[in-house]
């Protein structure tokens, strides 16, 4: 799943590239609602409606639909939506600044990811799991991080140069890193609940599972 949120971002920064003379906040805000939100809350009421819930079913699917934690299958789709949102507001103020607009997104992501960081680790992570729009607010950071990630990756071509020999083997080392590293620190993560044992390691090993 964070390799879809980064390529999410990587195609964003595709699509600003080509539009960035033309940029229009409003008009992309309404592409991403049609396009994503729209389709989140068509299936979500398939889902509430059509699958013969009980009562107590019926009630908590509408609840999780409302706050964008989502049901199961479809909740990446309120999390890409928040992230998209995100960006494009923060790309409309810092593309009219005169600071550098890449050297901003990387700051403000690792800003988030502290603070997605802070949550996990505070008391507060046990208290509010189960509240959906604690866990929406919860999952937004890491899912935002991984945007930005994919959105300065297409800006900055880091892997344009690299011989092809030579990003195959660098792939094929970083992946094996990647599984020793969670099979060493037993990692687990469902980021539909925002449900991570160590959210660091998560980190680490989905930029270097993005990058391999």
């Amino acid at each position: 799943m964070p390799l879809f949120f980064i390529l999410s971002g990587f195609c964003l920064g595709v699509k600003l590239k080509k539009i960035q003379d033309e940029f229009n906040l409003w008009k992309e805000v309404k592409r991403i609602v049609t396009r994503l939100l729209g389709v989140y809350f068509v299936w979500s009421i398939i889902y509430i409606f059509f699958l013969n819930p009980t009562k107590e079913v019926f009630v908590e699917r509408l609840y999780a639909t409302a706050t964008l934690r989502g049901i199961a299958p479809i909740w990446f789709l309120g999390a890409l939506f928040l992230g998209e949102l995100a960006m494009l507001l923060l790309y409309n103020i810092f593309r009219k600044t005169k600071l550098n607009a890449d050297v901003l997104f990387f700051l403000v992501m690792l800003a988030i990811a502290a603070f997605s960081i802070y949550i996990r680790n505070a008391e507060i992570y046990q208290k509010y799991i189960n509240n959906y729009v604690f866990i929406t607010v919860g999952r937004f950071a890491p899912s935002m991080v991984m945007i930005i990630l994919g959105y300065l990756f297409c800006k900055l071509n880091l892997f344009k140069r690299i011989n092809r020999w030579i990003s195959f083997v660098l792939g094929i080392s970083i992946m094996v890193g990647v599984g020793i590293i969670v099979d060493y620190t037993e990692l687990s993560v469902n980021l539909h609940l925002f449900l991570i044992s160590d959210i660091v390691v998560f980190y680490i090993v989905s930029i270097m599972g993005t990058v391999g």
